[in-house]
């Protein structure tokens, strides 16, 4: 059976689960997560998104995304495609570092917001990871709590639920955790009803349009997008020009506008000036290096 296409709703929150291909590591050092985080990063600003929630597991991380006009898959698939890359030049390896395609649930109303976030925090003690969430260091929690400051996080949108005053909130938030979970399965799997949803929103027509909301766009759509983001002119980008800028926005391009059905091969060689092997060659590339 064809996989369901990929829910998109602007601003919308996402639970978002990448795992280590064939649930291998994708962390092969303490410093790993730093580089992660820094690719995370500048996936945020590049797309406009927002982080809420995070743990970085050993094989695999937990997300809570919302994002902005711009489609989720091009977040993970950005922060994917550069830590596999240079994690791969790092250690001398090669092959698929993440698995092909990342677990996106659609977060739709408040109270499972809030379950969310308990169930990402928890992850490592439910894993036996840790004694307790305090005990673990590559979660958002220690942020919530107000020991740690990280300027890619957002935490006042999540901490507001709780209380009004950053104090009340942070007690709140802790008594929060403490608290036992309804149906943990429910923050991997999704409802009964849609395994891409997670809640039920009352607004009318809410869940309607998330089921059929598309990304809009065109290849010409994207070409714009990321030339904008990249600071460089389009017709450098069709020309002969093989600087590593000019590259990796090609790449990038090839890369989404495949995985998303936007253009075929055909399609993308004659409009960047590239012939069919070379637009597969890339692809094969990045397949290989994500």
């Amino acid at each position: 059976m064809p996989r369901k296409p990929r829910i998109y709703q602007p601003n919308g929150f996402y639970h978002v689960i990448l795992r280590g291909n064939n649930r291998k590591p994708i962390f092969f050092e303490e410093k790993a997560r730093d580089r992660w985080e820094a690719w995370l990063a500048r996936a945020l600003v590049r797309y406009d998104a927002m982080l809420h929630c995070y743990c970085w597991m050993t094989n695999h991380v937990h997300l809570l995304i919302q994002i902005g006009e711009q489609p989720l898959s091009r977040i993970v698939q950005y922060a994917a495609a550069q830590y596999a890359r240079s994690t791969n030049r790092r250690y001398n390896r090669s092959g698929h570092l993440f698995e092909r395609r990342h677990r996106a649930l659609l977060v739709t109303d408040d109270s499972y917001l809030l379950g969310l976030v308990r169930y990402i925090h928890r992850n490592p003690v439910e894993a036996g990871l840790a004694a307790t969430v305090n005990d673990y260091r590559w979660s958002s929690h220690r942020s919530y709590m107000g020991a740690q400051k990280q300027d890619w996080l957002t935490i006042d949108r999540i901490l507001a639920m709780f209380g009004q005053t950053r104090h009340q909130a942070c007690r709140r938030y802790a008594a929060f955790m403490q608290e036992e979970e309804d149906d943990p399965d429910i923050y991997r799997i999704g409802n009964e009803d849609d395994e891409r949803i997670l809640g039920v929103d009352t607004r009318p027509g809410i869940n309607e349009q998330a089921k059929t909301d598309q990304p809009a766009g065109s290849l010409e759509d994207l070409i714009h997008t990321h030339c904008r983001l990249a600071n460089i002119i389009e017709t450098e980008l069709t020309g002969p020009g093989k600087a590593q800028d000019l590259v990796s926005v090609r790449g990038d391009i090839i890369v989404e506008a495949a995985s998303n059905n936007i253009a075929t091969v055909a399609e993308l060689a004659r409009r960047l000036n590239r012939s069919e092997p070379a637009i597969c060659q890339m692809l094969n590339r990045r397949k290989t290096a994500v």
